[in-house]
């Protein structure tokens, strides 16, 4: 015994197949049930924002980058000065005329580390000297002087002095690598 197939039987699923969909309705913020209509970005954010884990990998990734910049700091120039005005009033005996003597300098220097160890420092120092007990005839002098200091045993080559700087730039790439995985 053979079944045909009725004609019709073939349009109820064809029917049910080109049906059209409702239009979309505009989203709206918030429904009148209380409820809140998200786009995934939005729900993928919002995850994002409230997510205790997110949070405190990115806490640490800020602070390894702030270890970095400090361990990065230790080669930095520095710069030193120092400034001395005095006026110093002296009497050689009892009732004696007394004598003035005017001192004034000033010290300015820099320095700097390298990655091998060494240190490079530089100085200037001028000053004014004059007293009034007897004539000077050079009363500004000055000196320059410039110091390498370099480590022969302990803390000598870039290994022993970059050791901080190193830590810190591993620590920075397993702070951004954990990041990345939270």
């Amino acid at each position: 015994m053979t079944r045909t197939l009725h004609p019709l039987a073939l349009l109820i699923p064809f029917s049910l197949v080109a049906q059209t969909a409702p239009a979309p309705q505009p989203p709206s913020p918030q429904t009148d049930a209380g409820t809140v209509n998200l786009t995934l970005q939005d729900a993928i954010q919002t995850a994002l924002k409230n997510n205790l884990q997110v949070s405190i990998a990115e806490q640490n990734r800020n602070l390894a980058k702030g270890q970095l910049l400090t361990a990065e700091g230790a080669y930095d120039w520095s710069l030193t000065g120092n400034v001395k005005d005095a006026k110093i009033q002296s009497s050689s005996f009892p009732g004696a005329p007394t004598s003035s003597t005017f001192q004034r300098s000033l010290a300015l220097g820099v320095t700097t580390p390298f990655v091998w160890g060494g240190a490079f420092s530089l100085q200037y120092d001028p000053s004014y000297y004059s007293s009034s007990a007897f004539a000077t005839t050079a009363p500004y002098s000055g000196t320059v002087s410039a110091t390498y200091s370099q480590n022969l045993l302990s803390g000598f080559g870039t290994t022993a002095s970059s050791a901080n700087l190193i830590v810190a730039r591993n620590g920075s790439k397993a702070a951004d690598y954990q990041f990345k995985q939270s």
